[in-house]
């Protein structure tokens, strides 16, 4: 008998919990900058060894994500930069600017399901928002691009034939512009569940980096984590319904790369809030390296 009243007691908790998740979880329109999610890059910097102090860079990257709840919209294009970096004993620095155009796709609002966070074996099923009818008339791609300045600096330790940028901070500001920015401007409060109508993006983080010298160059990994500023991101009150918690906007992000001679190649993964990317570019430093011969490795690198 109590084997039974506790299998229903268990039951009927369970039954209550999943009730409440399912009927109070919804999909929200959020409508922020297009560099949320996308707002940082790889920057290839000359090594400690290298005996040229300064360097300069061109690069470009093209790149796609998503954004919105449960991935409703899309975006993508590309961005070329110009920057300079610059090292002195153990610190690294660099700076630059650079140019983004890219397409922001407003997506069609409909019942989807995501998986569920508890340990059951079926799906969670989050209905449009209730004014997904207006939004559907409003989807379609919207033009967006941006100006950008960005810079960093490093502590640098050697790592064998490489090097550990051990701690690094970096920041990222983007003026944007374009249909989308206007589109934001223009979308009623009643629509959406948050909307940013600010052109401006301030991002600042910190970075660390494992170089390792092989061969034929160097090759490297480099993870980074931050978050916005400005109150516009930090609103207060604004609940996501899907995670059930409380909405704060930040970054993650991850690269990989390979140097030969003067041109570097790069993938670049990440995330931000209700928001991800992926970049792959192409880096060439402009000023030939000037580094010490390579000492043999039994390890090969």
């Amino acid at each position: 008998m109590r084997k039974i009243t506790a299998s229903v007691l268990s039951c009927l908790v369970a039954a209550l919990l999943l009730s409440g998740c399912i009927t109070a979880r919804h999909q929200q329109a959020f409508y922020v900058s297009p560099f949320n999610g996308n707002s940082g890059d790889y920057h290839s910097l000359p090594l400690r060894t290298d005996t040229a102090r300064t360097a300069f860079y061109a690069r470009v990257a093209g790149f796609g994500g998503w954004a919105n709840d449960l991935q409703t919209d899309q975006f993508s294009g590309g961005d070329i930069s110009l920057y300079a970096a610059q090292h002195q004993g153990m610190w690294q620095w660099y700076y630059g600017l650079d140019a983004t155009f890219g397409s922001y796709v407003l997506g069609n609002w409909h019942a989807r399901y995501a998986p569920n966070i508890l340990p059951v074996n079926y799906d969670i099923p989050f209905p449009p928002p209730a004014t997904a009818k207006e939004l559907n008339a409003l989807s379609g791609p919207r033009s967006f691009g941006g100006a950008g300045f960005s810079g960093g600096f490093n502590g640098v330790i050697r790592m064998g034939q490489g090097e550990w940028r051990f701690l690094g901070v970096e920041t990222a500001l983007h003026q944007e512009f374009g249909d989308y920015l206007h589109f934001r401007r223009q979308l009623p409060d009643s629509l959406a569940t948050y909307i940013v109508r600010g052109s401006f993006l301030a991002t600042v983080g910190l970075t660390t980096e494992w170089i390792f010298r092989t061969r034929q160059g160097d090759l490297g990994l480099r993870l980074a984590g931050g978050g916005y500023l400005g109150s516009a991101y930090h609103p207060a009150g604004v609940y996501d319904s899907v995670s059930q918690q409380y909405l704060h906007y930040g970054y993650l992000n991850f690269a990989f790369h390979y140097t030969f001679g003067q041109y570097t190649g790069y993938a670049m993964g990440e995330t931000g809030t209700k928001s991800g990317s992926l970049r792959l570019g192409l880096i060439y430093r402009l000023n030939r390296p000037l580094l010490p011969p390579k000492q043999p490795s039994r390890s090969g690198f």
